[in-house]
Protein backbone atom coordinates (compact mmCIF):
# COMPACT_ATOMS: atom_id res chain seq x y z
CA UNK A 1 0.00 0.00 0.00
CA UNK A 2 1.45 3.35 -0.90
CA UNK A 3 0.86 6.51 1.37
CA UNK A 4 0.25 9.92 -0.19
CA UNK A 5 2.13 12.51 1.19
CA UNK A 6 1.38 15.84 1.16
CA UNK A 7 4.66 17.94 0.27
CA UNK A 8 3.09 21.37 1.06
CA UNK A 9 3.42 21.31 4.37
CA UNK A 10 6.92 22.78 6.12
CA UNK A 11 10.21 20.27 6.24
CA UNK A 12 10.30 18.58 8.95
CA UNK A 13 7.26 19.92 11.82
CA UNK A 14 9.10 18.60 14.19
CA UNK A 15 11.71 20.90 14.01
CA UNK A 16 9.33 23.60 15.19
CA UNK A 17 10.55 27.67 16.28
CA UNK A 18 14.01 25.87 14.90
CA UNK A 19 13.34 25.56 11.16
CA UNK A 20 13.00 28.95 10.04
CA UNK A 21 16.30 29.85 12.76
CA UNK A 22 18.39 27.03 10.77
CA UNK A 23 17.30 28.66 7.21
CA UNK A 24 18.25 31.75 8.45
CA UNK A 25 21.63 30.57 9.40
CA UNK A 26 22.28 29.33 6.43
CA UNK A 27 21.27 32.02 4.41
CA UNK A 28 23.52 34.25 6.22
CA UNK A 29 26.35 32.13 5.26
CA UNK A 30 25.94 32.48 1.87
CA UNK A 31 25.02 36.16 2.40
CA UNK A 32 28.89 36.50 4.10
CA UNK A 33 29.98 34.33 1.41
CA UNK A 34 29.01 36.62 -1.31
CA UNK A 35 29.82 39.41 0.04
CA UNK A 36 33.34 38.90 -1.97
CA UNK A 37 31.65 40.20 -4.88
CA UNK A 38 32.15 43.84 -5.66
CA UNK A 39 28.41 44.85 -6.02
CA UNK A 40 27.07 42.71 -2.92
CA UNK A 41 30.43 44.22 -0.64
CA UNK A 42 28.72 46.46 1.44
CA UNK A 43 27.70 43.85 4.67
CA UNK A 44 25.59 46.43 7.02
CA UNK A 45 23.46 47.48 4.06
CA UNK A 46 22.99 43.60 3.07
CA UNK A 47 22.40 42.45 6.57
CA UNK A 48 20.31 45.09 7.64
CA UNK A 49 17.74 44.76 4.68
CA UNK A 50 18.07 40.76 4.68
CA UNK A 51 16.99 41.41 8.83
CA UNK A 52 14.18 43.64 7.39
CA UNK A 53 12.83 40.78 5.24
CA UNK A 54 12.85 37.84 7.19
CA UNK A 55 11.18 39.59 10.35
CA UNK A 56 8.85 40.64 8.16
CA UNK A 57 7.82 37.22 6.59
CA UNK A 58 8.13 35.60 10.18
CA UNK A 59 5.51 37.61 11.08
CA UNK A 60 3.56 37.16 7.83
CA UNK A 61 -0.11 34.66 9.01
CA UNK A 62 0.14 31.94 6.58
CA UNK A 63 -1.63 32.15 3.45
CA UNK A 64 -4.46 29.71 2.58
CA UNK A 65 -3.66 27.20 -0.31
CA UNK A 66 -3.94 29.03 -3.82
CA UNK A 67 -6.82 27.50 -5.38
CA UNK A 68 -6.13 28.97 -9.23
CA UNK A 69 -7.97 31.28 -11.47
Amino acid sequence: MCRSVDHRQRPGPWLGAVWPAIVVGVTVFFLVIVASIDLLSVVPANVYGYAALVAYSLHQPSAAPATGP
